[in-house]
């Protein structure tokens, strides 16, 4: 997980991934499904506040490791909230980043990329 990216790879990650939200959500609005586009809106906006906190905080290995893992190929998608005033971490911000960087890469090399239905 340790790649560089540079600013051009990530805005295009970035557009592609705008690009599919806007697409689902006027395809919800085109089969006159609006609580769905709706909803749709919400979560995106949702996630947009979240990383607008995220790139907040003090520190830069945490929050460059949170706000490039969607874009990464791994089968274990990622959920985070940000509780506090969202300004600093309190504890070692670099230690912490490497423990998560850790703990991802062992999680998803051990996690299948098959759906197992119970």
């Amino acid at each position: 997980m340790q790649e560089e990216w540079d600013v051009v790879e990530i805005l295009k990650k970035v557009r592609h991934d705008s690009l599919n939200h806007i697409q689902i959500v006027k395809g919800y609005l085109a089969l006159e499904k609006i609580d769905k586009a709706k909803e749709a809106l919400d979560h995106w906006t949702d996630r947009l506040r979240k990383e607008s906190a995220l790139s907040g905080l003090k520190g830069a290995k945490l929050p460059v490791l949170l706000l490039t893992y969607p874009y990464r190929q791994w089968p274990v998608r990622l959920e985070y909230e940000l509780i506090g005033d969202g300004k600093s971490l309190r504890i070692e911000e670099e230690r912490l980043a490497e423990w998560l960087e850790n703990f991802l890469r062992k999680l998803n090399r051990s996690a299948s990329w098959e759906r197992k239905m119970c």
